[in-house]
């Protein structure tokens, strides 16, 4: 290039230079950031929802086992029960009974005895009491007192 007088120097042309390539970012934007928590947040939620659920099934399963135990215990008490009355009930152990330890014996004949309606009975008086003293001895001169006291109280009745 020869540099003349006068002339105009050539004007170059500046091209703006390309940036430095730039690295890939290791920094997740935002919104990125939000997501992938969000996601992960939900799974374990999931997660922790499943595995009650799954406690929930076998406490219930649990449950069901005992219940099922304590309704064998008690049917197999209530059949011992059943065989221990039915044992206490029988005919020939209450009549052992009643003739070894009470003195009872067989009747030897059989009355029937029917109660008759009373046709028409007066009304009962009001304040009108009826006793009947049974023969009773309680010793000397108490009788005095108990009819005294009889007195008393069918006074006091009228």
């Amino acid at each position: 290039m020869t540099v003349t007088r006068g002339a105009v120097a050539p004007q170059v042309e500046r091209r703006p230079q390309a940036e430095p390539a730039r690295r890939p970012s290791t920094r997740l934007s935002r919104s990125t950031f939000t997501e992938g928590l969000t996601a992960i947040v939900l799974s374990g939620a999931l997660l922790l929802g499943t595995a009650a659920a799954a406690a929930a099934v076998t406490q219930a399963g649990y449950n069901l086992d005992h219940a099922k135990h304590v309704l064998a215990t008690t049917q197999d008490a209530e059949h011992r029960l059943e065989v221990q009355v039915a044992t206490l009930q029988a005919p020939a152990r209450l009549d052992a009974i009643a003739t070894t330890q009470l003195g009872m014996t067989q009747p030897s004949t059989f009355d029937t005895v029917r109660a008759v309606p009373v046709q028409n009975a007066p009304a009962p008086k009001a304040h009108a009491a009826v006793i009947h003293i049974a023969a009773v001895n309680p010793g000397p001169g108490s009788v005095r007192a108990l009819w005294a006291g009889l007195r008393t109280f069918v006074a006091h009745m009228r």
